[in-house]
């Protein structure tokens, strides 16, 4: 019974080949994925600093019209009177309920700014186990695939090239000797 024997210098050929292809493939796709998601990154980050950034204000607007608020009078005759070193100045009632409005507008702007910095910081911290990721992945089918070429091309070269160099030596030598 005759059992085929497999083209093994395909085979090896294929091995390196493929493994050759592993290596560029896996340094060229991870870095370009790395390098969207560095963009990204710097995206989340802009979008945290602005969110934190209207947070600090709206914060800060916030307190200045509570001390007012806090501070407001009764309404008296004169524009301003002085009370000591301060200024007393004089709000109408109407001027006090938009301040309210605004306080309430901006304890709303505050609680959706400290909802997107709390999203764009969980966002970050995905980004950064996906850039991780990449990278583990990039050096490991690094090395499979240098392996595979390492080894297919050592075993193309020495199981087969190296024979068929000798017989191309003695053919292309024998000729000559019978001439």
């Amino acid at each position: 019974m005759n059992i085929p024997i497999p083209p093994t210098d395909n085979l090896y050929k294929f091995e390196a080949l493929v493994g050759t292809i592993i290596v560029f493939a896996s340094l060229y796709f991870p870095r370009v994925l790395l390098i969207k998601l560095d963009e990204e990154v710097d995206a989340a980050t802009i979008k945290i600093g602005t969110a934190e950034a209207e947070l600090k204000f709206a914060t800060r607007k916030e307190a200045t019209i509570s001390k007012i608020l806090d501070n407001a009078v009764a309404p008296k005759k004169s524009i301003s009177e002085f009370d000591g070193k301060k200024v007393v100045l004089e709000y109408s009632e109407s001027e006090l309920k938009g301040m309210l409005a605004q306080i309430e507008e901006l304890e709303r702007s505050m609680r959706i700014s400290d909802v997107e910095v709390k999203v764009g910081q969980q966002r970050m911290e995905r980004l950064l186990k996906d850039f991780k990721w990449v990278e583990r992945e990039m050096y490991c089918a690094s090395i499979v695939g240098l392996i595979m070429a390492l080894t297919g091309y050592s075993l193309w070269y020495w199981r087969i090239q190296v024979y068929q160099d000798k017989a191309l030596k003695r053919s292309a030598n024998e000729p000559n000797a019978a001439a």
